[in-house]
């Protein structure tokens, strides 16, 4: 049987993959808000359905979100499974780890801004120079970003 190596997905396709993801989930964050009252209940809401978002396609059968799916790359685990429910809602949620200080209230919010563009910097930046392209929510949850499309 011939084994073949893994083709990791590109620093593009990952950046316009989740380009792509953002444009959708406007429509349901903009209801969401929309709908509510209250800022704090909408920040909640428009969390709730990123978080269902990202898990549900995740672990799907495609392994993919819609934008991942568009651009042919999927996300698989580092022993090539698919990614159980829990897998993906860990990935995503390492994936926003980095923009947790933006809703402290422990800071200012102009300095909790500057500390979120530096650890967004500092999680996603070896995606740009790793072989396997991994940034640190990848390495953390043991997963990878592929080339393909798995699950017609």
């Amino acid at each position: 049987m011939k084994h073949t190596l893994p083709i990791y997905a590109g620093r593009a396709e990952r950046f316009f993959a989740y380009l792509i993801d953002a444009l959708i989930l406007l429509v349901p964050g903009t209801l969401v808000v929309a709908l509510l009252d209250s800022a704090d209940v909408a920040v909640v809401g428009v969390f709730l359905v990123s978080l269902s978002y990202y898990t549900y396609f995740t672990a799907s059968r495609w392994q993919a979100t819609p934008g991942k799916r568009m651009l042919s790359i999927y996300v698989a685990r580092v022993d090539h499974q698919p990614l159980t429910p829990r897998d993906a809602l860990e990935r995503f949620l390492a994936f926003i780890l980095p923009s947790l200080p933006i809703y402290s209230s422990i800071m200012p919010q102009q300095q909790a801004a500057m500390v979120v563009f530096w650890l967004t910097v500092t999680w996603f930046a070896p995606i740009l120079f790793t072989p396997e392209r991994i940034g640190l929510h990848d390495r953390m949850c043991r997963t990878r970003v592929l080339v393909g499309k798995v699950g017609a």
